[in-house]
């Protein structure tokens, strides 16, 4: 079994929140550089903020080389891979984002980064594995 919880950040989504957390004094201005890095790989990248459970153990890391996953994202039938895939720590300020609070301690997060590549109206993010595979399709 898996949960999985998929968000794109667009550029104008990071933006969006980074104005509103900053609106509302939730950036302190030592974290301010990890939220400026974000929103900067945001506009570079395709950007995917990544929210997964697994009853498994083993399932439950996909920055790992050896993952269980293959993670990507299809393009017009085309399969292209992350150019990277980073677990966000639980301590990191990124974890107050989102559908995070309360935080779930079972759960890992992870941000994933794909060149922007793709020219497609649909962005399909896929996670799949032996088990079974998760397809978030954004437009």
């Amino acid at each position: 079994m898996a949960i999985t919880k998929v968000t794109y950040f667009n550029p104008t989504l990071a933006n969006q929140y980074y104005n509103y957390l900053k609106q509302h004094n939730a950036i302190s201005t030592s974290n301010q550089p990890i939220y400026d890095s974000f929103v900067n790989d945001c506009s570079k990248n395709t950007v995917f903020w990544v929210n997964l459970y697994s009853s498994y153990y083993e399932s439950n890391n996909i920055s790992d080389k050896k993952s269980f996953w293959n993670v990507y994202l299809d393009c017009n039938g085309k399969r292209i891979q992350p150019v990277k895939i980073e677990e966000v720590s639980k301590d990191s300020p990124l974890n107050a984002w989102l559908y995070l609070k309360p935080k779930n301690y079972w759960s890992s997060n992870y941000i994933i980064e794909f060149d922007k590549s793709c020219d497609s109206d649909t962005i399909d993010f896929n996670m799949a594995s032996i088990i079974g595979s998760l397809d978030f399709k954004f437009r």
